[in-house]
C-alpha cells in the first residue's frame, strides 16, 4: 500500500510540474478544441439537470442549506454562498441519466 501512495504522490507531482510549466500556446490545437467541447458538454448537462426532479430537489436543498451570497447558480436566479455550490455539481453527474 505504501508503494501505491508514494507512486500516486510522484505522479501528482509530475502532473503538477507539467501543468505549471506548460503555456496555453504549447497545447495542441486538437486538445484545446476537444476541451472546449467537453466544457460545453458539462454546461449543457448542468443546465439540463436543472429541470429534472433531482435538479429541482438539489436547488431547493441548496437554497435551504446555504445563505444568500455572491455566487449565482447556473440557469437560475438563485444566489448562494460559495459553500452552497458544492451540491450543484451533482446535477451534471446525474443529468445524462435523468434526461434519457
Amino acid at each position: 500500500m505504501a508503494d501505491t501512495a508514494v507512486s500516486e504522490q510522484a505522479l501528482a507531482a509530475r502532473v503538477a510540474e507539467w501543468a505549471s510549466s506548460t503555456s496555453f500556446e504549447a497545447l495542441p490545437e486538437d486538445v484545446v478544441e476537444s476541451t472546449k467541447l467537453r466544457i460545453l458538454d458539462v454546461l449543457g448537462l448542468a443546465l439540463a439537470g436543472l429541470g429534472t426532479p433531482l435538479g429541482r430537489s438539489v436547488r431547493r436543498a441548496t437554497r435551504v442549506m446555504s445563505p444568500d451570497g455572491p455566487s449565482r447558480v447556473w440557469g437560475s436566479g438563485d444566489h448562494v454562498a460559495v459553500a452552497g455550490l458544492r451540491l450543484q455539481p451533482k446535477l451534471g453527474d446525474r443529468a445524462d441519466r435523468s434526461c434519457v
